[in-house]
């Protein structure tokens, strides 16, 4: 394990006009004056966009622009001055015309962005589109880490120094714990906490109800013990480079159990990893990574898979095909993250 991460070189701001995209800024410029990043201010404007619009002021007395790339070039020059006056941050902007999700990605892509931050749900001028159904769509066109801050989630914005991780022992759960540690090695005194959740296996069904077996016990033993010996070699790796980790192995569903442990150990960024694609090139984030962006107080790093690691269109065809040909059998399943 990596002692000392990559410095964070570039970061990825979506905007689209609103002040809760803005919500972003705050997070993204702690980041870019701990490592010395800059900080790409995207705008993506539709191909048709309506009749040039009149500004309007926003609640920090900024000017909301919509409608013309004329008026989206004046907002990036004021909100560069901004960022540049009151924190040094180095500023780069681009307005982008096309499908927002897609431009962005290719964005990231070709200048080697490393990290994006935006909020969840904001809606703005330019286009009037979600962030929300952006930021989804987003996550499964690029490779690199995304921070979701919901509107509502409480955010330090001084830095992360207690961060959650979701491990689940999948090649998903172990890239977000590399890239939640690249981001906290930028705190001097970040903390770790690993969590493995074991879902319990499904009761047997009787004439009466649903009761346990004393075989599920025994399942239930055995994974647990699996998980907390998983977490012990990883725990004992990180210790072994310096870094502040307790681990611990929970039992129920898996995206209620992260967002509520988050709660009590008062981490201030969850980190998950999410599933390779399937069917159509469509990324499943599943029940977990989704529920807990929707339900978490706190902001969510959402770490996609490598490219490399997303089967083909005709890959998932030959996998489906084959899935639907053999006999179901009945096992405990354990959601990744």
């Amino acid at each position: 394990m990596k002692t000392h991460a990559p410095a964070l070189q570039r970061i990825l701001v979506p905007l689209d006009g609103s002040t809760l995209a803005e919500e972003a800024l705050a997070t993204a410029v702690t980041l870019a004056r701990r490592s010395g990043a800059e900080v790409h201010l995207v705008t993506v404007r539709p191909p048709v966009i309506p009749a040039r619009a009149q500004f309007g002021i926003g609640e920090d007395g900024v000017p909301t622009p919509e409608g013309t790339g004329e008026d989206v070039e004046c907002y990036h020059a004021l909100m560069t001055a901004r960022l540049a006056r009151a924190h040094g941050v180095r500023v780069v902007t681009a307005i982008l015309i096309g499908d927002p999700a897609k431009e962005l990605a290719e964005y990231a892509e070709a200048r080697a962005i490393q990290l994006v931050v935006m909020t969840t749900h904001g809606r703005g001028g330019f286009g009037r589109f979600w962030l929300g159904s952006v930021a989804n769509r987003l996550v499964r066109l690029v490779e690199v880490p995304v921070l979701l801050r919901r509107h509502s989630a409480r955010c330090a914005d001084g830095g992360f120094e207690r961060i959650l991780v979701a491990v689940d022992g999948t090649p998903g759960a172990e890239r977000a714990l590399r890239r939640a540690i690249e981001l906290g090695s930028l705190m001097p005194t970040t903390h770790y906490t690993l969590v493995r959740v074991v879902e319990p296996p499904s009761p047997l069904l009787t004439p009466i109800g649903a009761h346990p077996s004393f075989s599920d016990d025994q399942s239930l033993n055995r994974l647990m013990a699996a998980a907390a010996n998983d977490l012990a070699i990883i725990t004992g790796r990180m210790h072994d480079c310096g870094i502040s980790v307790e681990a611990h192995v929970l039992v129920g569903d898996v995206a209620d159990q992260l967002v509520a442990f988050s709660e009590r150990c008062g981490s201030q960024l969850i980190a998950v990893g999410t599933r390779a694609a399937r069917g159509l090139d469509r990324l499943i984030l599943g029940s977990v990574a989704d529920t807990v962006v929707k339900n978490a107080g706190q902001p969510v790093l959402v770490v996609p898979p490598k490219r490399s690691d997303r089967p083909s269109r005709a890959r998932a065809a030959v996998s489906a095909t084959a899935a639907s040909s053999q006999p179901t059998t009945r096992s405990c399943r354990h959601e990744s993250v």
